[in-house]
């Protein structure tokens, strides 16, 4: 879909014939799109969900855990600022991006706290959340051992900011904590063997 003056899609439009057999769903840069109908989880097919530059939307539907293989979210610059809960049902998630738009600082997710179902994705490998500024705190990284890719470059993170806990992602191999605030890491980084 490229329809850029959208503000909703309704429900009615979703076939559940048709639907079954879809695999990508492109909404990226519907400027005045502001929510997504419930029916989306109809998407049982649906592997990548493209959300980029939908810069109105402020929430994901409650039922997005629904759709069971979901592989690739991308919510990047939108006004997200959770995920629903329904997120840690999406176990064959492998990609994430909630990241602000670096060039503008009004256009962007606003998560103050990282949300604590996202640890809960055992599968995910990749989570973007660069640029989300007021970013406060992170929970525990435990249960993301599959983890290769952690972006939170420029959220403002200080020193405490970031959990020691970040030694047990076994699998990590690119972490960006570019433009941040910290004047000492976490000694457990040195445990992160495949970095």
């Amino acid at each position: 879909m490229s329809c850029s003056g959208l503000r909703e899609i309704p429900s009615s439009i979703i076939d559940e014939q048709r639907t079954c057999r879809l695999t990508e769903q492109k909404m990226s840069s519907m400027q005045n799109l502001v929510s997504l109908p419930s029916s989306i989880c109809k998407f049982k097919g649906l592997v990548k969900l493209n959300l980029w530059a939908c810069s109105k939307l402020e929430s994901l539907p409650e039922v997005l855990g629904d759709i069971e293989k979901l592989k690739k979210l991308d919510a990047n610059f939108t006004l997200i600022s959770q995920p629903p809960s329904s997120i840690v049902r999406l176990n064959k998630l492998k990609m994430l991006t909630f990241a602000k738009q670096k060039s503008e600082a009004r256009v962007g997710n606003n998560f103050e706290h990282f949300p604590r179902s996202i640890v809960q994705l055992g599968p995910l490998q990749y989570l973007d959340l660069s640029y989300c500024k007021r970013l406060k705190e992170l929970p525990g990284f435990m249960g993301m051992q599959n983890l290769e890719t952690l972006d939170l470059s420029h959220c403002n993170l200080i020193d405490g900011g970031l959990v020691e806990d970040i030694g047990c992602l076994s699998s990590l191999k690119v972490l960006d904590l570019s433009g941040n605030n910290f004047e000492h890491l976490p000694q457990r980084i040195a445990q992160l063997g495949a970095l």
